[in-house]
């Protein structure tokens, strides 16, 4: 489980420490079962993403502190 740090401006994220890939080129179990379950509480951000972006299909989405107001 993750825990903030002293200063609360970022945490730690407990993630399997073995390799990634087995040898058959596929992932480790472990792996597996974390990135289904990631083991973290929470996330704080002081403030969202505010600004005018393109979704993948051409879409124009406009964010304001995280929050999506508008989509074309």
């Amino acid at each position: 489980m993750s825990s903030p740090s002293q200063n609360n401006t970022s945490f730690n994220i407990n993630f399997p420490q073995g390799q990634f890939l087995d040898t058959t080129n596929r992932p480790q179990i472990a792996w597996l079962l974390w990135l289904q379950n990631p083991s973290f509480n929470s996330v704080k951000v002081a403030s969202g993403a505010t600004g005018n972006f393109v979704s993948a299909d051409g879409k124009h989405v406009t964010v304001t502190n995280g929050i999506i107001t508008n989509i074309v």
